[in-house]
């Protein structure tokens, strides 16, 4: 549901790559992403599926609240 709502856009190629597997293939790849490069990486890097889907699993808050496109 996260992805789904913060990546609309990442989320609807996933569809469209992956009909009917898309939770599955997400599932996949963060486990596999969790075990060959560790859970801090996973979170401040994403994951990338095959054909050039990336996919935050979190987003930070800025540092400051001066530059309002920063905010999520």
């Amino acid at each position: 549901e996260f992805v789904r709502s913060t990546q609309p856009d990442a989320w609807k190629k996933l569809c469209d790559q992956y009909p009917g597997k898309e939770r599955d293939t997400l599932m996949r790849q963060v486990e596999r992403a969790l075990k060959d490069v560790g859970t801090l990486e996973v979170l401040r890097n994403g994951i990338k599926i095959v054909p050039g889907i990336k996919i935050a699993l979190c987003f930070f808050r800025p540092a400051s609240g001066l530059n309002a496109s920063n905010m999520r």
